[in-house]
């Protein structure tokens, strides 16, 4: 999968998400199915952002390439930020 080889491989990417705790699920197993049911992931690969009480941050779907996702990552933390001090 081009996700697993190229972005998730990127040692940029390993670093922003030491901000998160990331977890991988496969849609084709019963926990990966019953996880994006929940969180009703609309595309492959699915990517949920998901608050500590379970209130999604953000979600999207499809490939990222490694600027992208790191781009994406900071801009949820950059949001998160903001409604801590709000």
């Amino acid at each position: 999968m081009r996700l697993d080889n190229e972005t998730l491989m990127d040692p940029r990417v390993g670093s922003e998400l030491r901000s998160f705790v990331a977890v991988k699920y496969d849609a084709d197993q019963p926990v990966g199915k019953a996880i994006s049911h929940r969180y009703r992931v609309g595309g492959f690969p699915g990517f949920v952002v998901i608050e500590g009480n379970g209130d999604i941050l953000a979600d999207f779907a499809g490939y990222r390439s490694a600027d992208e996702l790191i781009s994406k990552l900071r801009s949820i933390l950059v949001d998160q930020r903001g409604r801590a001090r709000g």
